[in-house]
């Protein structure tokens, strides 16, 4: 068997407890390390919201983000620098 998440995967808690839910303003956290199987068999990761602190949590506590889509700093630069160039023309 093998972790079902992988590393920089954008993922969100299926059950955010209270303390989660007024410490961080972020519902989306990536996945920062992959540690290995409890005694139970199940993994757990390291996940960080943006602006908070990391936590462990089991597998069985995550969901995949489907719809979020991480770019890279390079595609950003390339966005940017179209949308630039388009705003020159008008």
């Amino acid at each position: 068997m093998s972790h079902k998440f992988k590393l920089n995967q954008m993922v969100r808690l299926v059950r955010p407890g209270f303390s989660d839910k007024l410490a961080s303003g972020s519902s989306t956290y990536e996945v920062i390390r992959l540690m290995p199987a409890d005694q139970t068999g199940e993994y757990s990761y390291r996940i960080k919201a943006t602006g908070a602190g990391e936590r462990a949590v089991r597998e069985s506590d995550l969901a995949a983000l489907e719809s979020a889509t991480r770019i890279t700093e390079e595609q950003l630069l390339t966005l940017n620098r179209e949308l630039g160039a388009l705003r020159a023309r008008l």
